[in-house]
């Protein structure tokens, strides 16, 4: 099955949970698999629409982000199996985790040394 929704809007700096709640129709494990996720431009939307600005992507083991846009769109965070990414993400670097046609720009990761 497919479902469709809008996000309410969302305010920058903030952080929000998308959580999917449902009853398993087999009975006995109450527990659902979600395995397809996807955040899509809306059409009317004409100009460049960037995600919320300190946005984190959380992705579970064995789930996928469906990048559904064109161009490279800067993220804040993501992290794929509990682990950060940096640099360009797209299907070709990360394709057990991605796929579409967009890609993600992230900070890198690094440390940062103060010498005096």
């Amino acid at each position: 099955e497919r479902y469709t929704f809008r996000l309410p809007y969302v305010k920058a700096g903030v952080s929000y949970l998308l959580a999917f709640q449902g009853l398993n129709s087999a009975g006995g494990d109450r527990s659902s698999a979600i395995d397809d996720v996807r955040v899509t431009r809306l059409a009317v939307a004409e100009e460049y629409v960037p995600f919320p600005e300190g946005l984190t992507i959380e992705l579970a083991e064995g789930a996928k982000l469906t990048l559904d846009f064109a161009g490279t769109q800067p993220l804040h965070a993501l992290r794929i199996n509990g682990r950060h990414v940096s640099g360009t993400v797209s299907a070709a670097t990360h394709p057990a985790a991605i796929t579409g046609t967009g890609t993600l720009q992230l900070p890198n990761l690094g440390s940062l040394l103060f010498l005096r």
